[in-house]
């Protein structure tokens, strides 16, 4: 324990919600029972000793040639993992999965609360570091732990490629896949305007998936906390509506900085864009790759479903908007 720097002060306090930790560099509170406690501990122990190790070369000379940090907002369930796997696929980017819980703590990384250009520089040093390794889920890590490179066709196109390497050799982008945590951080600090203001080199990224499907599916998984305070699919549906027209009132100052993502759009002409907007090379065997490994699984929906969304659509959405167009297009027949 001693070799740690930012030399960490644990107060064990007996009970419920209480503040566990304090540290020189982090600070974090937590509810749970005592058996919980301990899991922000370990896991930012864990993580500093990980960061601790000193940079390789490969790994110094890729967070120095990153230009550009693309992070999706919205809901999660949302296609985010798929246009994680999308961006893995593409040999100038790397991708950090999830780890918000072992970012956020740690004020000399975290730019989504304070956003000064030093710290988005120790947050991709980090990044480069924490996506080669990490587990599947909210601890986070490397992309191919993920459920995206299950897919027996995702992880053949990216072996064929990059064999099992992570940290490829004309890396100039980094996609954080973490978008409910960074898009609540910035709602919750409104500073979002400050990110795009000082750190010009960060994308905001809003793949839209179908929002009844996204709505349902946080409602069947424990993400719709990260929502609302009701696990109620009209609640949920209603927010995720709310979200999207807050993050479009945004971008109307910031076009450049801002791209929408919709399910319906061509896979092709999707992912053309999104390579203008990410500014990664053209890349005819990655669209080749993506466009065969990849396919979102169309589901039913009822008509007291549609009808729900209509409702919030026009309810939250300007009349006549490209972006009330372009949600209504998932319930307008082709």
């Amino acid at each position: 324990m001693a070799c740690i720097i930012e030399q960490t002060i644990i107060f064990l306090v007996v009970g419920g919600a209480t503040q566990i930790a304090a540290t020189v560099g982090v600070e974090w509170t937590i509810a749970g029972n005592r058996k919980d406690m301990w899991k922000p501990v370990k896991r930012y122990l864990e993580t500093t000793a990980e960061l601790l190790k000193p940079m390789s070369a490969e790994e110094t000379a890729a967070a120095k040639n990153i230009r550009h940090i693309v992070v999706p907002l919205g809901p999660y369930r949302n296609l985010t993992t798929q246009t994680a796997a999308i961006f893995a696929l593409h040999p100038n980017a790397i991708v950090l999965n999830h780890a918000g819980r072992r970012i956020f703590p740690r004020r000399s990384l975290n730019w989504v609360r304070k956003p000064e250009p030093q710290r988005l520089d120790q947050f991709i040093r980090a990044a480069v570091r924490l996506c080669q390794g990490g587990q599947r889920g909210d601890y986070g890590g490397s992309i191919l732990l993920s459920h995206a490179f299950q897919n027996v066709e995702v992880r053949a196109a990216y072996q064929r490629r990059f064999q099992d390497k992570i940290i490829k050799n004309s890396v100039s982008v980094l996609y954080w896949k973490e978008s409910m945590r960074v898009t609540n951080c910035l709602i919750n600090g409104q500073n979002i305007r400050d990110v795009l203001v000082y750190l010009p080199n960060v994308l905001f990224l809003v793949p839209v998936r179908n929002p009844i499907d996204c709505a349902k599916s946080n409602v069947r998984t424990a993400k719709w906390q990260h929502i609302t305070d009701e696990r109620r699919f009209e609640k949920v549906l209603d927010r995720i509506i709310e979200l999207y027209a807050w993050i479009w009132s945004v971008r109307a100052d910031y076009e450049n900085r801002f791209l929408f993502l919709w399910e319906h759009e061509t896979s092709e002409e999707k992912l053309r864009s999104l390579a203008r907007f990410a500014h990664l090379s053209h890349d005819p065997v990655w669209i080749s790759d993506v466009t065969t490994a990849l396919g979102v699984r169309k589901r039913w929906q009822t008509n007291e479903e549609i009808k729900e969304f209509e409702r919030c659509v026009l309810g939250r959405t300007n009349q006549g908007s490209e972006l009330q167009d372009q949600l209504l297009k998932f319930i307008t027949p082709k």
